[in-house]
């Protein structure tokens, strides 16, 4: 064979190669994005997430007798008949959501979005998310809060064209007033049929998708200097943006401030475990720059993260002696069973290092728990001081109903050692005093859910994942800051009651 031949040949050859791994892709992406599930099938992850309440969950009877939230084995014949009757997979995703979400009421509760690096189980999860989240949320590029039944810019929106100043009050959206525009949400979106309170939209306003084709709002404002604006506010769909600094983790997680010769402040906006190293560093050079004779630190609007960060930042440094406490959890003995029959063995007889365990010992059930299908564990806890900061006067804690997960764990731990003293609102009741919070994958079409299997007893005898963490100083509530900057932070009331104690 000729060189030109040869050439030809392997252009040749290129092209069929190509050609077969487009194929190839092309078949992927159909797979990937189409998920063509039968009419059973989609009656069917309903029924799984029915069966595994059932089993699994320790809340859906207390949500229905203490928070009110409907019967989800009530309203299992009605899912399923809306899950098999959806014509697409944006239908069937708000469907199976919405039950879900009935059973993932209290505690963590979340549509997991897959592994990013496990291609065969990760995308099935990744794909649904994302329909999920690219089809029935949406977000402002500004946020909001409700000062009694209005609705008010919390952060300015400027754009090429416009700007809106914060401190706006939202007049109209879509031509409707807020009410009214919300009664629409309510009555003719996907929203009809939630069961329970839809993801905040009360207070968010700007929160869910109007339909297909739905790139915005059309919004009047009253502005601060009691002029109106219109102007068409496109959504953000797929991905919340930050937008104000006190929860912008981009701007720093840890910010410290001096409030007042004798005042230090601490501000912490995740408690994720890449910002354990960091923030360490950050709060012991400022302690060891300031003689503080209060130390407030802020956890409002803290999603949480990992126990280590606030075992290692938080406790141990701060501590000047040993410190021990005890809280009790329940789970269903069908979880131990299913799960891992071993499960709280293993934790016994290798007692957690990271978590400081000391003991983890069977009890009685608690009153109204029936004991066939309850099992009841009282865990002892100890933390010794460590690489101790330069501080020893009084800490105050604020948190507030978005303080969550190993932020909510914290607070919980501050008020059984006594540590410090927390002030604010209560907290948003996901300690997970235990076991971490599980992924549910439905058998048929691959979406996953995280659900909380354990409750946590708070100290007065209530379920933390019912009512949360109470603060030992109840204050009214008000909006966090805009800013981590000492005039937002010295302005704000919680933060004055702290300087005035």
């Amino acid at each position: 064979m000729n060189s030109s031949n040869t050439l030809k040949y392997k252009s040749y050859l290129s092209s069929i190669v190509l050609f077969l791994i487009s194929l190839v892709f092309l078949s992927c992406s159909n797979f990937f994005n189409t998920r063509k599930l039968t009419k059973e099938q989609k009656g069917k992850d309903i029924e799984y997430l029915a069966q595994w309440a059932n089993f699994y969950s320790p809340f859906v009877e207390l949500n229905y007798i203490q928070k009110n939230i409907p019967d989800y084995l009530t309203l299992k014949d009605y899912y399923i008949d809306l899950a098999e009757k959806s014509e697409t997979n944006v239908e069937f995703i708000q469907a199976v959501y919405s039950y879900a979400q009935l059973i993932g009421a209290s505690g963590h509760f979340s549509i997991y979005k897959g592994s990013d690096k496990n291609f065969l189980s990760g995308k099935n999860a990744q794909y649904w998310h994302k329909t999920f989240y690219e089809n029935c949320i949406l977000y402002p590029p500004f946020q909001i809060t409700k000062v009694k039944s209005d609705y008010i810019t919390f952060t300015d929106y400027k754009n090429d064209t416009t700007y809106i100043p914060k401190g706006s009050k939202i007049l109209t959206v879509n031509g409707m007033s807020c009410k009214a525009y919300l009664e629409h949400i309510k009555n003719d979106t996907w929203v009809k049929h939630m069961k329970c309170k839809t993801e905040n939209l009360d207070s968010k306003l700007l929160l869910i998708n109007d339909g297909e084709g739905c790139l915005g709002w059309d919004i009047s404002f009253l502005l601060p200097n009691l002029s109106t604006k219109n102007c068409f506010v496109l959504a953000s769909k797929g991905r919340k943006i930050v937008t104000r600094d006190f929860e912008d983790i981009s701007k720093g997680n840890c910010v410290c401030l001096v409030l007042a010769n004798d005042v230090g402040y601490v501000r912490i906006k995740s408690m994720s475990p890449e910002f354990i190293d960091r923030d360490n560093n950050t709060i012991r050079t400022f302690l060891e720059q300031n003689k503080f004779e209060k130390l407030v630190v802020d956890i409002r609007n803290n999603p949480g993260g990992s126990p280590n960060y606030y075992y290692d930042n938080l406790l141990k440094p701060l501590i000047d002696k040993t410190v021990s406490y005890k809280y009790t959890i329940g789970l269903k003995k069908k979880f131990l069973v299913d799960y891992d029959k071993n499960f709280i063995k293993k934790k016994q007889i290798g007692i957690s290092h990271s978590s400081y365990e000391t003991s983890i010992t069977e009890m009685l059930p608690q009153k109204g728990f029936d004991n066939s299908t309850w099992v009841f564990y009282e865990v002892s806890k100890s933390l010794s001081p460590e690489n101790q900061y330069n501080f020893g006067g009084d800490i105050f804690v604020l948190i507030n109903e978005k303080t969550a997960s190993a932020a909510d764990d914290f607070s919980n731990a501050i008020q059984r050692t006594g540590v410090a003293t927390l002030i604010g609102q209560n907290t948003f009741g996901s300690a997970a005093g235990f076991i971490a919070p599980v992924s549910v994958k439905l058998p048929k079409s691959g979406i996953e859910f995280v659900f909380e299997v354990d409750l946590l007893i708070n100290q007065d005898g209530s379920i933390n994942e019912m009512v949360g963490t109470s603060p030992d100083i109840k204050l009214s509530k008000v909006e966090v800051p805009e800013t981590v900057t000492a005039k937002d932070i010295l302005n704000d009331d919680w933060v004055k009651t702290i300087m005035n104690l």
